[in-house]
């Protein structure tokens, strides 16, 4: 099985995604499931039925996909027991999570999905994001680090996703590293960008936060 987490501000951006991804997996329309709620939020018993439909074998095809194209409305119940079907998930399914960003689901959930960033407007194709070379920008000169910064954009909307991609690739990195040392830097930078991520809602400069986590870097 493979589960994807799409990220994006906008639904219908996610739900462009993941229909892509549906279609390259080349699933039929009669093998999605998504659960169903007429209530703001996905609870645990709309989860449940979820997931035991997501068990049963395809009607037409190999495979099976489970679609939760706005995971945000998923209440902490609905995510730790959609996380039990990731530890054990059946053979035949594909699972495409859409979430407006990373801190709208559990940290636990995340670290078990592929998660694609997108970058794309309305009116065009939704992609993942360039690959980030973590390496490189810590490498730059605290100048260049700024120069690079100044690239990604001035408003939120530019820069969030930057951060988010930033964000979960730190934390996978941390997850996985197998020792301690010169982690310290990436450690820092995380705290950082998470700080920053709190006051996306508020009238801040998320440009010159960014630019101030970069210059306390080493």
């Amino acid at each position: 099985m493979q589960t994807v987490l799409f990220i994006h501000n906008d639904l219908t951006i996610r739900e462009q995604a993941i229909q892509e991804a549906v279609d390259k997996w080349g699933i039929s329309p009669f093998d999605c499931v998504r659960p169903s709620s007429d209530t703001l939020s996905i609870g645990i018993k709309e989860i449940r039925t979820f997931m035991k439909r997501l068990s049963l074998l395809p009607q037409q095809g190999t495979h099976t996909a489970g679609i939760i194209s706005d995971g945000e409305r998923l209440t902490m119940e609905a995510q730790q027991a959609l996380l039990k079907t990731l530890e054990e998930p059946p053979a035949h399914a594909y699972i495409a999570i859409g979430v407006s960003n990373i801190h709208a689901i559990l940290g636990t959930i995340v670290s078990r999905c592929e998660c694609r960033l997108l970058t794309s407007t309305v009116n065009n194709s939704a992609a993942p994001a360039p690959s980030l070379d973590l390496q490189a920008f810590f490498a730059l000169s605290k100048g260049q680090k700024i120069a690079h910064l100044s690239t990604l954009g001035k408003t939120k909307e530019d820069l969030l996703p930057w951060i988010d991609t930033v964000i979960t690739t730190l934390r996978n990195e941390l997850v996985n590293a197998k020792h301690h040392a010169n982690t310290a830097h990436k450690t820092a930078f995380l705290h950082a960008l998470l700080e920053t991520r709190k006051y996306q809602e508020n009238n801040v400069n998320i440009l010159l936060q960014l630019e101030a986590a970069a210059l306390a870097l080493p």
